[in-house]
């Protein structure tokens, strides 16, 4: 059996000799849908949440050593390093190179010992935000404006799922993302950053956030980029546009 590897934070697995498999990496979300029966009615009646719930995904792993004494040690290191991630922290194995999730790591560590208890198995499971976020969506997506005039283009969501970019712009004007328009004032010299995860606009100066939300205004709430065309609109005045889509699957 090949020896899968996985990374959760500034943990890297492999530092503690622990390997995984990765048989139970494949689950899916459940979407939050509440279900109501009428009397008289056949069926239930779906009422969507447009959401998905938090999936559970599951590590088999092991390790082993050259003594008993070794092999608890490895225990305690792998257990103590990972309660030491707070919150969501980024997870990402061998077996998906191309995918990550946020997750949490908060369930204990039961293992099954060998008789001299030089190995043992154990399941490491986290706790993950649904969304399998995919490492070409952490690309940027760059915009200069050397013309001085306003200009359209065009990005791509190879997913299902409209994502939340995070987007960064240099100047002021309105902004239209697909169905989506930003207002930003200002001035010719400032960078914005627009987080349309958590809906928040701010700078930053020496490694200091300052919140902007005052500089934009939104019709339709912060732009998502939907699956397949969207149509970027720049107006002359935004000189520079770099966009992170964050594409995602389930």
């Amino acid at each position: 059996m090949k020896r899968g590897v996985f990374t959760f934070g500034e943990i890297r697995s492999d530092n503690y000799d622990i390997y995984i498999s990765g048989s139970g990496t494949h689950n899916a979300p459940e979407e939050d849908v509440e279900r109501i029966e009428i009397p008289g009615r056949n069926g239930d009646l779906l009422i969507r949440k447009n959401r998905f719930l938090n999936v559970e995904v599951k590590y088999p792993a092991f390790t082993f050593a050259k003594d008993a004494e070794g092999y608890a040690e490895k225990i305690r290191e792998i257990r103590n390093a990972l309660k030491s991630q707070k919150g969501y922290c980024r997870l990402q194995d061998t077996y998906h190179p191309d995918e990550f999730r946020m997750a949490s790591f908060t369930a204990a560590i039961e293992t099954t010992d060998t008789a001299v208890l030089k190995a043992g198995s154990f399941d490491l499971i986290f706790n993950c935000k649904p969304q399998r976020y995919l490492t070409e969506g952490e690309n940027e997506i760059e915009f200069s404006n050397t013309s001085g005039s306003a200009a359209t283009f065009n990005i791509i969501n190879p997913s299902r799922f409209p994502s939340k970019p995070l987007i960064k712009v240099a100047g002021y004007g309105t902004l239209q993302i697909g169905d989506y328009t930003v207002a930003i004032s200002g001035t010719a010299s400032q960078v914005l950053y627009i987080d349309c995860d958590v809906m928040d606009a701010y700078s930053i100066s020496s490694n200091v956030m300052t919140s902007k939300n005052n500089k934009i205004q939104t019709e339709s709430g912060f732009p998502e980029l939907v699956g397949g065309d969207n149509e970027i609109q720049v107006p002359s005045t935004i000189t520079a546009l770099v966009i992170t889509p964050r594409w995602w699957v389930i």
